[in-house]
Protein backbone atom coordinates (compact mmCIF):
# COMPACT_ATOMS: atom_id res chain seq x y z
CA UNK A 1 0.00 0.00 0.00
CA UNK A 2 1.24 3.23 -1.05
CA UNK A 3 1.52 6.49 1.49
CA UNK A 4 -1.44 7.70 3.11
CA UNK A 5 -3.02 11.01 2.29
CA UNK A 6 -1.59 12.89 5.67
CA UNK A 7 1.73 11.37 4.61
CA UNK A 8 1.40 12.84 0.86
CA UNK A 9 -0.19 16.14 2.49
CA UNK A 10 2.93 16.65 4.48
CA UNK A 11 5.19 15.90 2.14
CA UNK A 12 3.93 18.25 -0.85
CA UNK A 13 3.34 20.43 1.69
CA UNK A 14 6.81 20.55 2.54
CA UNK A 15 7.85 20.97 -0.85
CA UNK A 16 5.74 23.95 -1.34
CA UNK A 17 7.09 25.27 1.33
CA UNK A 18 10.69 24.21 0.23
CA UNK A 19 10.26 25.73 -3.16
CA UNK A 20 8.76 29.19 -2.17
CA UNK A 21 11.33 29.67 0.67
CA UNK A 22 14.02 29.17 -2.57
CA UNK A 23 11.89 31.63 -4.99
CA UNK A 24 11.96 34.08 -2.18
CA UNK A 25 15.55 33.81 -1.63
CA UNK A 26 15.62 34.00 -5.15
CA UNK A 27 13.48 37.29 -5.80
CA UNK A 28 15.46 38.90 -3.01
CA UNK A 29 18.45 38.43 -4.78
CA UNK A 30 17.29 39.64 -7.70
CA UNK A 31 15.75 42.69 -6.13
CA UNK A 32 19.21 43.78 -4.89
CA UNK A 33 20.44 43.30 -8.18
CA UNK A 34 17.93 45.40 -9.86
CA UNK A 35 18.95 48.45 -7.09
CA UNK A 36 22.14 47.82 -8.17
CA UNK A 37 21.67 48.07 -11.82
CA UNK A 38 19.52 51.73 -11.19
CA UNK A 39 22.30 53.06 -9.28
CA UNK A 40 24.55 52.20 -11.74
CA UNK A 41 22.22 53.50 -14.83
CA UNK A 42 21.88 56.61 -12.58
CA UNK A 43 25.88 57.09 -12.06
CA UNK A 44 26.29 56.74 -15.55
CA UNK A 45 23.66 59.25 -16.79
CA UNK A 46 24.98 61.89 -14.23
CA UNK A 47 28.60 61.03 -16.20
CA UNK A 48 27.23 61.62 -19.34
CA UNK A 49 25.42 65.00 -18.74
CA UNK A 50 28.58 66.36 -16.05
CA UNK A 51 29.47 69.39 -18.15
CA UNK A 52 26.78 70.24 -19.96
CA UNK A 53 24.14 72.64 -18.94
CA UNK A 54 21.87 69.61 -17.62
CA UNK A 55 20.87 70.20 -14.11
CA UNK A 56 20.59 66.64 -12.30
CA UNK A 57 18.61 65.85 -9.47
CA UNK A 58 17.84 62.71 -7.29
CA UNK A 59 14.34 62.78 -5.55
CA UNK A 60 13.07 60.57 -2.99
CA UNK A 61 10.62 57.84 -4.02
CA UNK A 62 8.96 54.84 -1.73
CA UNK A 63 8.16 51.77 -3.97
CA UNK A 64 6.18 49.46 -2.83
CA UNK A 65 8.00 45.81 -2.68
CA UNK A 66 5.57 42.44 -2.69
CA UNK A 67 7.29 40.12 -0.33
CA UNK A 68 4.36 37.82 -1.06
CA UNK A 69 0.73 37.67 -2.23
CA UNK A 70 -0.42 38.66 1.15
CA UNK A 71 2.73 41.31 2.51
CA UNK A 72 4.51 44.27 1.29
CA UNK A 73 6.80 46.86 2.60
CA UNK A 74 8.08 50.43 1.59
CA UNK A 75 11.47 50.23 -0.31
CA UNK A 76 13.91 53.60 -0.58
CA UNK A 77 14.57 54.54 -4.21
CA UNK A 78 15.09 58.13 -6.31
CA UNK A 79 13.64 59.26 -8.97
CA UNK A 80 16.70 60.71 -11.57
CA UNK A 81 15.12 64.10 -12.77
CA UNK A 82 17.15 65.56 -15.42
CA UNK A 83 15.97 69.29 -16.22
CA UNK A 84 17.47 71.75 -19.09
CA UNK A 85 15.34 74.93 -19.44
CA UNK A 86 11.67 74.39 -19.31
CA UNK A 87 12.20 70.86 -20.51
CA UNK A 88 13.25 67.44 -18.24
CA UNK A 89 13.67 63.54 -18.53
CA UNK A 90 12.20 61.39 -15.17
CA UNK A 91 13.71 57.94 -15.03
CA UNK A 92 11.18 56.30 -12.15
CA UNK A 93 11.90 53.05 -10.99
CA UNK A 94 8.89 50.72 -10.96
CA UNK A 95 10.64 47.78 -9.32
CA UNK A 96 9.80 44.32 -9.64
CA UNK A 97 6.66 42.14 -10.34
CA UNK A 98 5.93 40.05 -7.78
CA UNK A 99 4.46 37.36 -10.44
CA UNK A 100 6.54 37.35 -13.04
CA UNK A 101 9.85 38.79 -11.68
CA UNK A 102 9.75 41.44 -14.00
CA UNK A 103 12.11 44.61 -13.23
CA UNK A 104 11.07 47.79 -15.08
CA UNK A 105 11.84 52.13 -14.38
CA UNK A 106 9.83 54.09 -16.59
CA UNK A 107 11.64 57.28 -18.22
CA UNK A 108 9.07 60.11 -19.01
CA UNK A 109 9.81 63.75 -20.26
CA UNK A 110 8.17 66.37 -20.85
CA UNK A 111 9.13 68.14 -24.51
CA UNK A 112 5.78 67.29 -26.98
CA UNK A 113 7.92 67.37 -29.84
CA UNK A 114 9.33 64.36 -29.33
CA UNK A 115 6.80 61.22 -29.17
CA UNK A 116 6.32 58.66 -26.88
CA UNK A 117 6.55 61.17 -23.96
CA UNK A 118 7.15 57.91 -21.47
CA UNK A 119 8.94 55.38 -22.46
CA UNK A 120 10.00 51.61 -20.76
CA UNK A 121 13.24 49.97 -19.82
CA UNK A 122 13.20 46.48 -18.29
CA UNK A 123 16.32 44.59 -17.12
CA UNK A 124 16.71 41.18 -19.03
CA UNK A 125 18.71 38.40 -19.35
CA UNK A 126 21.24 38.61 -22.73
CA UNK A 127 23.59 36.71 -23.73
CA UNK A 128 27.43 37.03 -23.46
CA UNK A 129 30.16 36.79 -25.87
CA UNK A 130 30.66 33.45 -26.24
CA UNK A 131 34.45 33.78 -25.14
CA UNK A 132 32.89 35.49 -21.96
CA UNK A 133 30.51 32.84 -21.59
CA UNK A 134 27.15 32.90 -19.84
CA UNK A 135 24.43 35.70 -19.24
CA UNK A 136 23.70 38.86 -17.66
CA UNK A 137 20.85 41.20 -17.08
CA UNK A 138 20.80 44.43 -18.95
CA UNK A 139 18.11 47.03 -19.67
CA UNK A 140 16.33 47.07 -22.42
CA UNK A 141 14.33 49.58 -23.89
CA UNK A 142 10.85 48.38 -25.67
CA UNK A 143 10.90 50.33 -29.22
CA UNK A 144 7.93 49.30 -31.12
CA UNK A 145 5.39 46.70 -30.09
CA UNK A 146 7.61 43.79 -29.56
CA UNK A 147 10.94 44.62 -30.16
CA UNK A 148 13.54 45.44 -28.08
CA UNK A 149 16.68 47.15 -27.77
CA UNK A 150 19.74 46.87 -25.33
CA UNK A 151 19.98 50.56 -23.74
CA UNK A 152 23.44 51.72 -24.88
CA UNK A 153 24.78 54.69 -24.02
CA UNK A 154 24.18 55.63 -27.84
CA UNK A 155 20.83 55.45 -27.62
CA UNK A 156 20.71 57.49 -23.75
CA UNK A 157 22.86 60.43 -25.67
CA UNK A 158 19.81 60.38 -28.65
CA UNK A 159 17.42 60.50 -25.52
CA UNK A 160 18.38 63.46 -24.50
CA UNK A 161 19.91 65.25 -27.00
CA UNK A 162 16.45 64.71 -28.72
CA UNK A 163 14.40 65.78 -26.00
CA UNK A 164 16.68 68.66 -24.71
CA UNK A 165 17.50 70.35 -28.07
CA UNK A 166 14.54 69.58 -30.44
Amino acid sequence: MGESFQERFNRKYQERLERTRREFAQRNRLFEVYKQKVRQLYELIEKKVNGTPIETERVPLELERRLSIFESRKEPFEILVLRLQEHQIRFIPEGMNYQTGAMSLRIEHNNPREQPQTLWVHLRTIKRDEAEGGEELAWMIKIGYRNYSQLTEEIIERLLESVFLS
